[in-house]
């Protein structure tokens, strides 16, 4: 089971997200193109492609299709799941740049190429989406935005709070 709240979190860790109204709803759009929405039943509403629609289909309880998407019954999934096609339906609708951004930012991550100190892989992740792939980047912005990207927990924000600190940064 997630909520509302988990779907927010998840489309605004998106790079261009933002949040915007959709038929008096809440719903996130990436350079005014929606890719999730709650609709008035507290159901997300993600815009996927047909092979996509399909396989989300059939992967989860609780979807159905719809002719852009997916409906999805928050109470039927988990965290995780909605995490990823969150994601699936930004790549859906995000301009091809950003889209290349953010995969050569996950393979940054994934390759370690980065000066960060050793937190989790969902927390690299985060950070390099989020342009944050060394600890100057990450100390010219404040902790408690970093601290908000989806991945970054708190064991995550000590470790970077600890090597900033060795290099006589507060933060």
């Amino acid at each position: 089971m997630t909520t509302t709240a988990q779907v927010r979190k998840a489309a605004l860790a998106q790079a261009g997200a933002g949040e915007v109204e959709v038929g008096g709803t809440r719903g996130w759009a990436v350079e005014g193109r929606v890719f999730a929405a709650i609709d008035d039943e507290g159901g997300a509403v993600l815009v996927l492609g047909p092979e996509a629609r399909g396989r989300m289909a059939a992967e989860l309880p609780g979807v159905t299709t719809t002719a852009s998407g997916v409906r999805v019954e928050l109470d039927r999934v988990n965290a995780m799941a909605v995490n990823h096609w969150v994601g699936e339906a930004w790549r859906t609708v995000a301009p091809a740049h950003l889209v290349a951004e953010g995969e050569r930012a996950a393979r940054s991550a994934a390759e370690g190429d980065d000066d960060l100190p050793a937190v989790g892989a969902p927390a690299r992740r985060a950070l390099h989406a989020a342009g944050l792939g060394s600890l100057d980047a990450v100390a010219a912005v404040p902790s408690d935005e970093v601290e908000g990207l989806h991945g970054v927990g708190p064991a995550a924000a000590r470790r970077l709070r600890e090597a900033l600190a060795a290099r006589g940064v507060t933060w």
